[in-house]
């Protein structure tokens, strides 16, 4: 009878931490693409107005890091779990880190070689991997595939790619990878997918052992495979690296 109590109360001890858990909050990605005449002037701006901003909106903004593409294109990207707040506050933010840096707004509209592309999107967590020591300033590059999927396919695809990357951690693949789902700025049909890593010939490196080591031996793989990538219509792959 002791034993039947004790089994319960472990049961009813579980059931309350599985209940009073709450949900990871969601993390939703703020991008501004564009292209400018000077990569060294964009990079010097941007990493004052970081500082700043972090500064400032610490309550909103949860990080925030500038790139380069090889497209030519420059990429700026702000994370934040709040984004009601963060539409909110932030171009007074903005104004106060451009108070912060005299000069920064003048040189940066001189600067400018194209119109300022935003787009709001959230991760799909259930979709990526996050390693847990994961620190973004360690990797200074990121590949970065913009591609749509058939509206009425999106369950579909997302499904397999959940399964994917379930399949990934278990395979023991350890490095990050992370997908997003446009809400603002492009279809909702869109996806994006943001592989950092060390440099552009570690991320070569990585992917050619998880390809001839890993994935292509991998039944299981290769049938996820199959459903995700004919769904898969690429916008555009760019390779990118964080300004230092």
């Amino acid at each position: 009878m002791k034993k039947i109590i004790f089994s319960l109360a472990v049961l009813l001890m579980s059931a309350s931490q599985i209940l009073a858990q709450t949900p990871s909050p969601i993390s939703y990605l703020a991008m501004q693409e564009s292209s400018v005449k000077s990569g060294s002037v964009f990079a010097a701006n941007q990493l004052k107005m970081n500082a700043s901003i972090l500064k400032i909106g610490k309550e909103v903004v949860g990080s925030r890091y500038a790139h380069r593409g090889e497209s030519g294109r420059t990429y700026v990207m702000t994370l934040t779990e709040n984004l009601g707040a963060f539409l909110d506050q932030g171009m007074e933010i903005y104004k106060k880190a451009s108070k912060e840096n005299p000069g920064v707004y003048e040189s940066d509209s001189a600067n400018a070689n194209a119109p300022i592309v935003r787009s709001i999107w959230y991760r799909m967590a259930e979709m990526s991997q996050t390693p847990k020591d994961f620190i973004a300033e360690k990797y200074a590059f990121r590949r970065i595939t913009i591609f749509t999927v058939p509206f009425d396919k999106a369950d579909e695809f997302e499904d397999a790619q959940t399964k994917r990357s379930a399949l990934a951690i278990k395979l023991g693949i350890t490095t990050p990878f992370f997908v997003f789902k446009a809400r603002y700025g492009y279809s909702t049909n869109t996806y994006m997918t943001i592989e950092p890593d060390e440099s552009d010939i570690a991320y070569y490196t990585h992917r050619k052992a998880r390809q001839e080591q890993i994935t292509n031996n991998n039944k299981e793989w290769q049938a996820l495979n199959k459903i995700t990538s004919p769904l898969s219509t690429n916008v555009r792959i760019d390779q990118v690296y964080i300004v230092k």
